[in-house]
C-alpha cells in the first residue's frame, strides 16, 4: 500500500480497475520477496568466503605451477624438419664414407700391384747376380783409358779368320726352331737366333749377285729382314752345309788384312719371300725348296763385311769326285777369284773337300 501511495503521489494512473490494482500489488510484493529470498540464499557466508577463496588460491597457484612443466614437455619434443635435417645430414656422412672406402680399396690395391712388380723385379735382379759370378773388378774412371792401353799393348784381342766366323754364322743358321710349340716361346727361340747369328754380321754389309753384279741386299737391315724371314718360315726342317771351301788368306799373314771363303753351300727346305716383295715375307713366300749355292765371303775385323752369291748350277759342290783342280778351272770358279784379288792382290789358298771327312753316327 505504502507503495502504491507513493506511485499515486508521483503522479502513476492505473489502467485498470481497483482488484486488477490489489493483484498487481500482490504479485509485485511476491515477486520482490523471491527477490529477497534468492539473495540472501546466494550472499556467502564470511568463513565460506574464506575457504573458497583459499580453494580458488591454491588451484590457481597449482595451474601456475603446472604451466612450466607443459611448456618443458613441449620444448622436449623435436621439430620434424630438424628431424628430417639430421638425417640428411647423417646420408650425406654415410656417403663420404662408403666413398673413402672405395678409395681406401683402390690404393690398396695398387699398392699390392707395385708391391708384386717389385717382388718380380728383386728376384730378376736376383737370377742376374746369381748368373753373373766373375765380374771383372771396376777400373777407376782416371785410369780407364790407361788400363785399356795397356791391355791393349800386353795382349791384342784374337783376330777370326774367314773360316772361323764362316763356321759360326752357319752353326746358327742350321739351329732348328720347332713349329709346334707355343708362340710365345718359339719367338723367344727366334729371337735368340737372329741376335747370335747377326753378331758375326757387319752393319755395312752387302750382299751381290756376282755374274749380274747387282745388288741383292743394301745394308744391314734388309739382310735382317732376309734372314728372320728364313728362319721364321722355314722352321726345322731348315738345313744348311758346306760340301768343298776355297780359304784365301794374306801372304805373308798380317793383322787387319781380308781373309775370304768361297764356300760351296746345299741348302734343303728354304723358305724366302717372293721375288721382288717385302723381304720380311709378308707380302707372299716361295715354297720351301733345296737350294745349292756358292758364296765368297769376305771377314775383316772378325765380321762378315761382303758377300757374292752364285747358284751352283754345274753341281761342283754335291760331286763328291771333283777335286781342286777341277773346280779350280771351271768359269764359275775364275769369276769369284777375280773379286779375291782386286782386294787381297798377294794370296795363299787352302782347299777342303769335306765329302773326304769321315762322320760318326
Amino acid at each position: 500500500e505504502d507503495t502504491l501511495r507513493r506511485l499515486l503521489d508521483h503522479g502513476w494512473r492505473p489502467a485498470q480497475g481497483p482488484q486488477a490494482i490489489s493483484v498487481s500489488l500482490h504479485t509485485q510484493a511476491q515477486e520482490a520477496s523471491d527477490v529477497s529470498s534468492r539473495k540472501n540464499a546466494t550472499k556467502p557466508s564470511p568463513q565460506r568466503s574464506r575457504s573458497c577463496s583459499t580453494s580458488g588460491k591454491n588451484a590457481s597457484s597449482a595451474a601456475d605451477s603446472s604451466a612450466p612443466n607443459a611448456h618443458t614437455v613441449l620444448a622436449d619434443v623435436p621439430d620434424l624438419a630438424q628431424l628430417q635435417a639430421e638425417s640428411a645430414a647423417l646420408r650425406a656422412k654415410n656417403t663420404e664414407l662408403v666413398q673413402a672406402q672405395q678409395e681406401m680399396a683402390s690404393q690398396l690395391a695398387a699398392v699390392r700391384k707395385e708391391n708384386a712388380e717389385l717382388r718380380r723385379q728383386l728376384a730378376q735382379t736376383r737370377r742376374a747376380a746369381r748368373q753373373v759370378e766373375d765380374i771383372p773388378p771396376r777400373v777407376p774412371e782416371g785410369r780407364a783409358d790407361e788400363a785399356e792401353e795397356s791391355s791393349d799393348a800386353s795382349e791384342p784381342p784374337p783376330e777370326f779368320n774367314a773360316v772361323q766366323i764362316c763356321g759360326r754364322m752357319m752353326e746358327v743358321y742350321g739351329a732348328p726352331i720347332p713349329n709346334n710349340i707355343a708362340l710365345e716361346k718359339r719367338g723367344h727361340l727366334l729371337d735368340a737366333k737372329m741376335k747370335d747369328f747377326l753378331e758375326v754380321i757387319d752393319r755395312a754389309i752387302q750382299v751381290t749377285d756376282l755374274v749380274s753384279g747387282k745388288t741383292l741386299l743394301k745394308n744391314f737391315q734388309e739382310v735382317q729382314d732376309r734372314y728372320l724371314c728364313v728362319f721364321r718360315e722355314s722352321g726345322e726342317k731348315l738345313k744348311a752345309g758346306t760340301t768343298k771351301r776355297f780359304f784365301f788368306e794374306p801372304s805373308p799373314p798380317r793383322r787387319g788384312a781380308p781373309t775370304f771363303c768361297l764356300d760351296f753351300e746345299s741348302h734343303e727346305h728354304l723358305v724366302t719371300a717372293r721375288p721382288g716383295t717385302r723381304l720380311d715375307g709378308a707380302l707372299g713366300l716361295l715354297p720351301p725348296r733345296n737350294q745349292d749355292l756358292l758364296v765368297l765371303y769376305e771377314a775383316r775385323d772378325n765380321k762378315l763385311t761382303q758377300m757374292w752369291v752364285a747358284p751352283d748350277r754345274e753341281g761342283l759342290g754335291k760331286d763328291r769326285g771333283t777335286g781342286e783342280a777341277v773346280v779350280a778351272h771351271s768359269e764359275i770358279f775364275q769369276k769369284f777369284l777375280e773379286v779375291v784379288k782386286l782386294r787381297l792382290p798377294k794370296y795363299q789358298t787352302h782347299f777342303h773337300n769335306y765329302h773326304e771327312v769321315d762322320s760318326i753316327g
